[in-house]
């Protein structure tokens, strides 16, 4: 195989010889740039309870414990001492820059969908109700 350098598109050539006589090439894209995806992945649910920032229009609140103002930069909530390895934001659009700096300065953090949380949640209580 003889790898050539990339065209103006953006894909390099891979050419591929199965004889003498008969070539083709194809056409394989280089690394395209990062993206933000949902991936969805099963969690006990109390676990990401007990580590989740919810954050509102301009500030946070604990999962867990409840406690209000928590700034989007801080690793832990004040009260629980809980270190934050989700964050749920309640209009991801509004935040976009807010994550893409998150996703650079801390990459640990796992973003979440605050409305898949939020009717966890509730499923969670109305099944501690009818017990």
């Amino acid at each position: 195989m003889v790898y050539r350098p990339a065209d103006a598109g953006g894909h390099t050539r891979q050419e591929i010889k199965t004889d003498d006589t008969i070539g083709f090439y194809v056409i394989m894209p280089l690394m395209s740039f990062e993206r933000f995806l949902r991936i969805y992945k099963k969690f006990y649910f109390d676990e990401v309870k007990a580590h989740t920032l919810l954050y509102g229009v301009l500030s946070g609140s604990c999962a867990n414990c409840k406690t209000m103002d928590i700034k989007l930069d801080s690793p832990q909530c004040p009260s629980c001492k809980n270190a934050f390895k989700y964050i749920a934001f309640m209009n991801p659009r509004d935040h976009w820059p807010k994550m893409l700096k998150i996703a650079q300065e801390r990459t640990d953090v796992i973003f979440m969908d605050y409305d898949d949380f939020k009717k966890s949640e509730g499923e969670l209580r109305a099944k501690d109700i009818l017990k």
